[in-house]
């Protein structure tokens, strides 16, 4: 008997699925490829390693969960990750890094908060320095005004308490005592602002109390008792001048006790010429 030819072919199941087949997506020359995507990755036998940097799978299969770190707006169920949008918004973001910066304006006009006054009255607000630093970081008039305020509300107070915790560290050296907190040293600080207030004009009060050398000028002058301008001599001293020979690290060294009295001398004489 012949043998069955028909033997060895292979069994057709009937409405059988066909198999997954990898999509290819569209031909290369009917895609239209962002700006930001090189040339050299437009050819056809470059597309693959693009969608392999891209992250894009070309099988059939659709992802069917969100990864964390994409963002809900790159997403579709059903369709997956939406990378035209991802593209988009990713040029979006790089053109508003690129941006032109806004022009500082030629000058600022920025005041003083209320209730803030300078020692000069006719000193600018900003100085020099300020204004280039704000040009340089390219702030606005609005900003400028905000650093102002902030800097006079917030920072100032702070400098000026500790400028006057050092003030007092030296005034307590100065008289000998060990410290700031000894009763002695407050009830001497105490009586020297009561005489001060009571005899002397204000605006020479408000002047020297800020610094240990102005304090020790009016506890000098509360034991002298004076209280009456002596306008004969030479021309009083000029306040300004003083006050930077106090900031000098020669007032402050060690051995010159006689450079500290005399500037003391200085400061009554001075007030004197202003009572």
């Amino acid at each position: 008997m012949a043998d069955d030819l028909l033997a060895d072919g292979e069994e057709v199941v009937e409405n059988q699925e066909p198999q997954d087949t990898v999509d290819a997506g569209p031909a290369p020359s009917s895609v239209q490829y962002p700006d930001w995507v090189p040339s050299e990755f437009h050819a056809a036998e470059k597309r693959g390693e693009l969608l392999d940097a891209l992250g894009v799978k070309t099988s059939a299969e659709v992802p069917t969960d969100r990864p964390d770190w994409l963002p809900e707006k790159f997403w579709k169920d059903g369709e997956g990750p939406q990378y035209d949008k991802l593209a988009t918004s990713y040029s979006e973001l790089e053109k508003k890094l690129h941006e032109k910066r806004p022009q500082p304006p030629e000058q600022y006009e920025v005041k003083l908060p209320e209730g803030v006054e300078l020692e000069d009255p006719d000193a600018p607000v900003l100085s020099e320095a300020d204004v280039e630093l704000f040009k340089e970081l390219g702030l606005d008039n609005d900003a400028a005004q905000k650093v102002t305020d902030h800097f006079w509300n917030n920072v100032m107070p702070v400098l000026a308490e500790k400028n006057g915790q050092i003030e007092l560290e030296r005034l307590s050296g100065a008289w000998g005592f060990e410290g700031t907190d000894q009763s002695e040293f407050r009830q001497r600080l105490g009586a020297t602002k009561q005489w001060a207030e009571q005899n002397l004009p204000q605006e020479v009060v408000q002047h020297l109390r800020s610094s240990a050398a102005g304090v020790q000028a009016l506890y000098g002058m509360m034991k002298n008792r004076t209280t009456a301008p002596n306008t004969a001599g030479a021309t009083p001293p000029d306040l300004k001048k003083l006050q930077d020979i106090i900031n000098s690290e020669e007032y402050w060294a060690e051995g010159n006790e006689g450079l500290r009295e005399q500037v003391q001398r200085d400061y009554q004489r001075a007030l004197e010429g202003r009572a």
